[in-house]
């Protein structure tokens, strides 16, 4: 092989960093000073909705309004909501001339509490996780307005 051809192939290749960053569980993303996302690694691309790079940060979690070098700040992880509702706690790393990058967790303060709502034979969820979810719904609003009849067939 010539140099050439050895060249090519190396620019084919991920970088290492790429490879790393690839393999993690967690969503890793960089955002620039504007609030734009300039990297997704996997886990990112496939919890939050796909070739995401290029989108502002508002655009994947639009409940999020601060500016994140404002959070920064105090140095504290924050938490943040999807468009797909998924809640993520967020660390920031270092701020550089090219932005920052953000480690993204699920937030599973909540799994307990589901889990133990859950049949552990269908998956379904139990009476009293049904009923919590039928309360939230009904309070949430426009759904008052109309009738609401709700049948729960008992599979024991």
């Amino acid at each position: 092989m010539t140099a050439l051809h050895l060249a090519v192939i190396e620019s084919r290749l991920p970088s290492s960093s790429d490879v790393l960053l690839d393999s993690l569980a967690h969503p890793v993303l960089t955002v620039d000073h504007d609030g734009e996302l300039t990297y997704a690694n996997a886990s990112a691309q496939v919890l939050l909705g796909g070739w995401i790079v290029g989108l502002r940060f508002t655009d994947v979690f639009p409940d999020h309004k601060e500016p994140l070098d404002r959070l920064a700040t105090d140095g504290k992880p924050f938490m943040v909501t999807s468009k797909a509702h998924a809640r993520y706690r967020v660390f920031l790393g270092a701020s550089s001339v090219a932005g920052r990058a953000l480690s993204l967790f699920p937030d599973d303060t909540d799994a307990s509490s589901v889990t133990i709502d859950e049949d552990e034979l269908t998956g379904l969820l139990k009476r009293n996780g049904l009923n919590a979810g039928l309360e939230t719904a009904l309070a949430a609003g426009p759904i008052l307005t109309r009738r609401v009849a709700t049948h729960c067939i008992d599979l024991d």
